[in-house]
């Protein structure tokens, strides 16, 4: 019996290194789909397993469910080389990222695709989702957003750039043509910091977006991404990496640049703090003050600034507040039962 097919196409894209651990559950949840107008992507960024052999095996399910199917396979260089790659053989009428380990609900294509479907005004549309953790992925218990102004804002551009709402893989669809439209030769920044926001960004700061209050995905925490560490220095690469590439993808949009500017030194004030309160917490005084006297310069001191400042100038004071900071947290964590909201708002991603 023939599926009927949807008019719109969905083109799925997936980028892939060493990922055999979770190839199977990715292409389950795929096959289960509801939405039959589907054009998987999968691009093999240079894994040593047994990716390739994996990801070969289902081009037989995959075409028989009636999907197409690409395989490419590149040199190692990073997700967002990856994406890069992808994104010159999409064809379809709207583009989605899908991580291999995250899990996507048998309705997510669908849900997006009708709504984009139904409402010409949007460009791109998110959805929400559950935090979970590797150890228990039926544990729905944090949802990614909670707060009702956050579900009805529809220009999120500045929310995606500061950090303000989740950019997870999986959780949005764009309008192929309107993304293409701004980006040159179908090409993004390759950054080892991340590929989201660099499709997000330039649909997002020139078209509404809307949002879909049900969750489609679990994002799955194995304890191990790139945002997550126990090293000071590490965690410190990882903010100037973050802030290194929204200064660039800024610099790639077609937009004027007065307001590049403008972004320029708000992302650049927005890591004074985040350098500010990351020397605070590990008592790094030499950093601690050099952001501190340069915000004063700038004329941004915040309160927080402040607190941060003079607790983390001495070691016991520091680890005192930092003490408290994080009892509080745990305790707004499992109130409000959010700790996939705390953690995101962190912007290490």
């Amino acid at each position: 019996m023939n599926m009927p097919v949807e008019k719109s196409k969905v083109s799925l894209l997936i980028p892939c290194y060493n990922g055999e651990k979770f190839l199977k559950q990715c292409f389950h949840c795929i096959l289960q789909q509801t939405y039959n107008n589907v054009e998987v992507i999968i691009i093999n960024d240079g894994s040593t397993d047994r990716s390739a052999q994996i990801i070969t095996s289902f081009s037989e399910p995959i075409s028989q469910r009636g999907y197409s199917f690409v395989y490419l396979s590149k040199n190692n260089g990073g997700a967002a080389s990856a994406v890069d790659l992808g994104l010159k053989y999409v064809s379809g009428n709207y583009l989605m990222l899908y991580d291999v380990d995250d899990i996507l609900m048998k309705d997510a294509i669908k849900l997006k695709a009708e709504f984009l479907d139904n409402h010409p005004e949007y460009a791109m549309v998110r959805n929400n989702g559950y935090y979970v953790k590797a150890k228990n992925l039926k544990q729905n218990s944090y949802l990614f957003i909670r707060n009702k102004k956050e579900k009805q804002n529809e220009s999120i551009f500045e929310d995606i750039l500061y950090g303000k709402t989740n950019n997870w893989t999986g959780t949005y669809m764009i309008r192929s043509h309107h993304l293409f439209n701004h980006i040159k030769d179908k090409s993004i920044f390759i950054s080892p910091w991340g590929q989201n926001i660099q499709l997000m960004l330039p649909v997002a700061y020139h078209y509404k977006s809307g949002f879909i209050d049900k969750p489609l995905m679990r994002y799955v925490d194995h304890g191990s991404s790139v945002s997550r560490t126990n090293n000071p220095w590490r965690e410190l690469e990882l903010f100037d990496g973050y802030k290194e590439n929204r200064m660039e993808v800024i610099r790639s949009m077609d937009i004027p640049e007065s307001e590049k500017q403008n972004l320029y030194k708000k992302i650049d004030t927005l890591y004074k703090h985040i350098r500010l309160r990351w020397a605070s917490q590990y008592n790094k005084k030499d950093i601690l003050a050099q952001e501190f006297i340069s915000l004063k310069k700038d004329g941004e001191l915040t309160w927080n600034d402040h607190i941060y400042y003079y607790f983390g100038k001495n070691k016991r004071t520091s680890s005192i507040y930092q003490r408290v900071l994080y009892l509080v947290k745990m305790m707004h964590c499992i109130f409000y039962k959010c700790e996939g909201k705390v953690l995101r708002h962190d912007p290490l991603y």
